[in-house]
């Protein structure tokens, strides 16, 4: 059976295509089927990350472990650019969407 944390999905691909608004910046996104997230929106829990992340004073790097489409990834990477952001997923299509959002 697949989930979102298979390796490599086999089911077909649907996409889903919404913008979300960020401290002034309108952010296109594609959300994939087999991958966290696959939605018309960002689900709530990693709203909750986004819109309330603060980098501490001498923070420079960003891990985001399990990164779906990637929406937490590249809203934080917009909001504070001198961060090195890093997005991984175990899930192949995972990855492939965050880097083409």
């Amino acid at each position: 059976m697949e989930h979102y944390y298979s390796e490599k999905p086999i089911s077909d691909i649907k996409e889903k295509h919404f913008s979300y608004e960020f401290h002034g910046n309108k952010l296109y996104f594609t959300s994939v089927s087999g991958v966290f997230g696959f939605s018309d929106k960002i689900d709530m829990a990693s709203k909750l990350l986004i819109e309330n992340f603060k980098p501490s004073g001498a923070s420079f790097f960003l891990l985001d472990v399990g990164c779906g489409f990637g929406p937490i990834a590249l809203c934080i990477k917009t909001r504070y650019p001198h961060l090195q952001v890093t997005a991984v997923d175990i899930n192949e299509r995972a990855v492939e969407y965050t880097k083409k959002n």
